[in-house]
C-alpha cells in the first residue's frame, strides 16, 4: 500500500513538473540542510554564493560567535589606528539572513560528528546532513595565578578594538610598558602596530617583544633580519629564546628567571583550533585540527569538511596563514553543492610559494615569496592595495553596525 501511495504521488508530482517546466530529476534530487560552522576566510566564497544553495532547495545556518567577520590582514592595521573596524569586515549576518538563510549568533560548545549535530552556549541543538567548519584559531591561556585572561588576546582580531582604547587611556601619562608575548608574524605586527599607535598619539612607551624561539623562526634569514631592523629602530626591545611561564596583572615571569613589568600585555604566543573539535572525537591531525583530505573533508566523517586554521591538511603539512583559507574557499564551495547534490569534488592543491607582506607599523613592509625578500613603501603599498582588494570583494551591506 505504501509503495502504492509512494508511486502515485510520483506521478502526481511528475505531472506537475510536466507543466510548470521543472525538470523531475533535479526536484527529486535529496535536499539537504547545510551547517556552516564559523564565517571566516574560507567560508566568505559561500556566503557570496549563498544562492546556489537556496536556488535548488537547500537549506543553510550559519553559526558564528559575531554578525562581523573581521579581516585578520588588516588587524594590525586596525590596531595602529591605518583602517577603521568598518573598513576590516565583512557583515556576515546580514550576507546570511538576506539570502534567505539562518544566521545564529553563538559560540559552539560542542559538536557530535556521528549523530550530526552542534550544541551552541546557550543549549540549542542543531542538526545537519552536511557541515563545514571554519572556526579559526584561538590563543593558548599564559598560565596565570589563576587570574582571568590578564592579557589581551590576538584573536579574535576584534580584540583588537579594545586593546586600542586601552593604550589610548594613556594619553598623558608619563609612560607605558607594553609587552607582547609572541615572535611570530602576528606577535612582530601586534609589536609594529603597538609603536605606530604611541608613536601617533604621542605616548611615551617601552615595548618589548618576547619569543619562545629565535624571532620569526621558519622565516629567511633575510625576513627575519629586516624585521630585526626594523623593530630595534623603533627602540623595541628584543627578548627570544625565553618563554612567559607565568603571569600577573603587572609582571611576567620569564623562563630565563627575569621578571618583566607591564602595564598592558598582549598574547601573540600561538594558535591552536578550538577545543571543541578535538574533544568531539572527530579524527584530527598533529596540530588538534580537523583532519581533512585533499577534498578539504574530512578523513573520518565524509559529510564534514573544514578549511583555515582549525584544520590540519592531511597531505602536506600548511601553516596556520590567510593566504590559504582564502584558497581554499572557492573549493569548499563546489564541494559543498557537489556533496549535496552527488557532483564531482574538487582537491585543493595549496601553492608551494606564497606572497607574504608583513606590516612593520611605520607604512613600510617586508614582502616575501621563497627566498625574495623586498622591504619599504612598495612593499605596504601592495599590501594595502591587496587588503583593500579583498574587502572590496566581499564587501556586503553597510559598513557600520
Amino acid at each position: 500500500m505504501m509503495l502504492l501511495q509512494t508511486g502515485i504521488l510520483l506521478d502526481m508530482a511528475g505531472i506537475i513538473c510536466q507543466y510548470s517546466g521543472i525538470n523531475p530529476q533535479e526536484t527529486f534530487l535529496m535536499r539537504s540542510n547545510i551547517l556552516l560552522i564559523g564565517a571566516g576566510h574560507a567560508h566568505l566564497e559561500i556566503l557570496k554564493n549563498l544562492d546556489r544553495f537556496t536556488g535548488r532547495g537547500h537549506t543553510v545556518t550559519v553559526v558564528s560567535p559575531s554578525e562581523f567577520h573581521y579581516y585578520s590582514g588588516m588587524g594590525p592595521g586596525m590596531l595602529a589606528g591605518i583602517y577603521t573596524p568598518e573598513e576590516t569586515r565583512f557583515a556576515v549576518k546580514e550576507m546570511t539572513e538576506t539570502a534567505g538563510c539562518v544566521f545564529i549568533n553563538e559560540n559552539v560548545r560542542s559538536f557530535d560528528p556521528d549523530k550530526k549535530s552542534i550544541t551552541t552556549d546557550s543549549g540549542n541543538t542543531l542538526f545537519f546532513d552536511y557541515a563545514s567548519l571554519n572556526v579559526g584559531s584561538v590563543i593558548p591561556d599564559i598560565p596565570s595565578a589563576g587570574m582571568v585572561n590578564p592579557a589581551f588576546s590576538v584573536k579574535p582580531i576584534e580584540n583588537f578594538i579594545q586593546l586600542r582604547k586601552r593604550v589610548l587611556e594613556y594619553c598623558g601619562v608619563e609612560r607605558v610598558r607594553l609587552i607582547v608575548i609572541g615572535g611570530g608574524a602576528a606577535g612582530i605586527e601586534t609589536a609594529s602596530a603597538l609603536w605606530r599607535l604611541c608613536s601617533d598619539n604621542d605616548i611615551p612607551s617601552d615595548l618589548t617583544l618576547v619569543s619562545f624561539s629565535e624571532l620569526l623562526a621558519g622565516f629567511s634569514q633575510s625576513v627575519r633580519n629586516a624585521v630585526r631592523r626594523s623593530l630595534l629602530k623603533r627602540r623595541v626591545r628584543i627578548i627570544e629564546g625565553s618563554p612567559v611561564k607565568g603571569i600577573t596583572d603587572s609582571c611576567a615571569e620569564l623562563g630565563s628567571g627575569e621578571s618583566l613589568s607591564f602595564d598592558i600585555a598582549v598574547n601573540a604566543s600561538g594558535t591552536m583550533p578550538p577545543a571543541f573539535i578535538r574533544e568531539s572525537g572527530i579524527t584530527c591531525g598533529p596540530g588538534g585540527g580537523l583532519l581533512v583530505d585533499s577534498y578539504l573533508r574530512s578523513e573520518s566523517s565524509h559529510h564534514i569538511f573544514g578549511g583555515g586554521d582549525c584544520i590540519d591538511f592531511s597531505p602536506v603539512h600548511l601553516r596556520r596563514i590567510g593566504v590559504y583559507a582564502v584558497r581554499q574557499a572557492p573549493v569548499l564551495l563546489n564541494n559543498l553543492l557537489s556533496v549535496a547534490e552527488e557532483g564531482r569534488l574538487r582537491k585543493f592543491v595549496p601553492q608551494k610559494k606564497y606572497l607574504g607582506i608583513l606590516n612593520t607599523g611605520d607604512s613600510r613592509g617586508v614582502l616575501f615569496r621563497g627566498r625574495f625578500t623586498i622591504v619599504g613603501r612598495t612593499a605596504f603599498f601592495l599590501k594595502d592595495r591587496i587588503d583593500r582588494s579583498f574587502i572590496k570583494r566581499f564587501r556586503y551591506g553597510p559598513r557600520s553596525g
